[in-house]
């Protein structure tokens, strides 16, 4: 076996499972949740998709990642960790999944 072939089908799988709401990591991507009837799965997170649109539409807005980060933090979104210290950085993994999802700045 090739190990490019090995890698192919590995992608495959997980791209399959991952459509299927399947777990794949330690933690679910931001927006997203164990499901509490099957911890295997993963399902929406009302709040965490509130705050992407909210992300999006700062950064569509021409908001830069330290100014979204601030403005999360003062008016009293939480970040999953449940405080309300926004790091830019966080911000900035969940405009770029955002865009993998079909959000755009445009």
């Amino acid at each position: 076996m090739v190990v490019s072939d090995f890698a192919e089908r590995t992608s495959e799988a997980m791209l399959h499972h991952q459509s299927n709401g399947k777990l794949m990591s330690k933690e679910p991507p931001y927006g997203y949740m164990r499901d509490p009837a099957d911890p295997q799965r993963v399902i929406a997170s009302e709040y965490e998709q509130k705050v992407i649109l909210r992300v999006a539409a700062l950064h569509k807005a021409g908001n830069g990642l330290c100014a979204i980060a601030r403005w999360l933090s003062e008016n009293g979104y939480k970040n999953r960790s449940g405080n309300y210290y926004w790091h830019h950085q966080t911000v900035k993994r969940i405009i770029a999944r955002a865009k993998e999802e079909g959000y755009s700045k445009t």
